[in-house]
């Protein structure tokens, strides 16, 4: 999708993208999604990782499948997560990039 920079995105698609840099704008839901750029991780590897408690690490996740940034996979009893798709993990690369780059 091409966005003409001389035209205006649409109220819903403006309030769909401020959703996303809102579910963005969070320290730990960054380390999260970092641990995600190297694949689906388990609620238990994800808590680990971030040394969080499982009910704190859930709510993030939560935020973060709500605004369709990251997807969830159940096998058997356990639950992964992962990236949603390519563009998630662009946005988070970029600016993980740009930190570096200064």
């Amino acid at each position: 999708m091409n966005i003409l920079r001389n035209e205006a995105i649409s109220i819903e698609t403006a309030s769909r993208a401020a959703a996303i840099f809102t579910a963005l704008g969070d320290t730990t839901r960054l380390r999260i999604l970092a641990l995600l750029l190297d694949g689906r991780q388990s609620v238990s590897e994800i808590c680990a990782a971030v040394a969080m408690s499982q009910p704190a690490v859930s709510h993030h996740l939560r935020l973060l499948r709500l605004t369709r940034i990251i997807r969830a996979e159940k096998e058997g009893k356990y639950i992964y997560y992962d990236l949603d798709d390519e563009h998630v993990r662009g946005l988070i690369e970029r600016a993980i990039e740009h930190i570096q780059h200064e």
